[in-house]
């Protein structure tokens, strides 16, 4: 179970202090696939970033079973990122001097794994994407739509809990982009994963299980 408690975020601008989430209460359940809806600055990467580890509330509690992401230090919030944890970014964030191949093993080696195990998970994730014959290209040599399924590919090979995707079809184009959600939903669901996705895309969006919305820097419910 992922859990936010009474979250509240806010941030200096200036001698002004602006909320940006107000209290948010949240429980995601293992297995789970949810959307987290939006205008743009309402804060639904904010949240997702608290949920993920990446940044710490102002005050409230994020866990994960046993584990209170919220209260831990950078470097354990890190281990547990590195083992329970996936993210899918709208940018890629693909490393730009490495091959699609060590793109995916990367993370499989900083979880502990050696260079040919990281590889071979890294081939395999690779080959559940149907890109098995681009792994050894660079970034710039594949497509937005390549890019995007070694960055689905990265995200499963350390076989996470839970997976994290903002805006994971805002920079690609519409057939390209429903080729890679298919993806990302037929694995996360095959694999049992549970899903947090952040978008303004209501179509998207309708692909989960539940749907939530910020407004105000509070959560509602879609029905």
């Amino acid at each position: 179970m992922l859990v936010a408690d009474k979250l509240f975020k806010t941030v200096a601008l200036g001698d002004q202090t602006i909320p940006i989430l107000k209290g948010i209460d949240l429980e995601i359940k293992p297995g789970e696939s949810i959307a987290i809806l939006g205008a743009s600055g309402s804060g639904k990467s904010t949240l997702l970033g608290l949920l993920a580890g990446l940044d710490t509330p102002t005050s409230g509690r994020v866990s994960h079973s046993t584990f209170v992401v919220s209260e831990a230090d950078e470097d354990a919030r890190a281990i547990w990122r590195g083992q329970e944890v996936g993210f899918v970014f709208q940018s890629f964030q693909l490393l730009p001097s490495l091959t699609a191949l060590d793109n995916v093993a990367l993370p499989a080696q900083l979880a502990g794994r050696t260079a040919a195990q990281a590889q071979a998970l890294a081939m395999h994730q690779l080959q559940q994407v149907g890109l098995e014959a681009r792994v050894k290209h660079f970034p710039k040599q594949l497509s937005g739509g390549e890019q995007q399924r070694v960055a689905i590919a990265r995200a499963f090979v350390t076989h996470p809990n839970v997976l994290f995707a903002d805006e994971p079809t805002g920079n690609l184009d519409e057939s390209t982009g429903a080729y890679v959600a298919d993806l990302l939903f037929s694995m996360t669901e095959s694999q049992g994963k549970t899903l947090v996705l952040v978008t303004h895309d209501p179509g998207l969006a309708g692909r989960c299980q539940r749907l939530v919305r910020i407004q105000n820097g509070l959560l509602e419910a879609v029905e």
